[in-house]
């Protein structure tokens, strides 16, 4: 009785990629580019969300063109109060 049989014939070449016409040549080449190939459709949803990351990253790109701005000039004032804050709350959670 034989328990594991290999995929590699007495010559040591490998079969796997030589299976239902796969490989080199044959009708399996035809199979995959014939007119029932597999096809990928994106849902409205999927362009949607695509659509709001733009938009949001063009209003993230504004408010880093603002802070840096402000930073060169002087006006941006850190919230010492607030940035406590959010660190002892990020600690907290984790």
């Amino acid at each position: 009785m034989k328990i594991n049989q290999s995929p590699i014939d007495s010559s040591g070449v490998s079969q796997l990629g030589k299976t239902n016409g796969i490989g080199s040549g044959g009708a399996g080449k035809n199979a995959l580019t014939g007119p029932d190939r597999d096809r990928v459709q994106l849902s409205d949803l999927s362009a949607r969300l695509m659509a709001s990351g733009d938009a949001g990253a063009s209003a993230r790109a504004a408010r880093v063109q603002q802070l840096s701005s402000d930073v060169r000039a002087g006006r941006y004032q850190v919230d010492s109060v607030e940035v406590s804050r959010r660190m002892v709350d990020e600690a907290i959670r984790q």
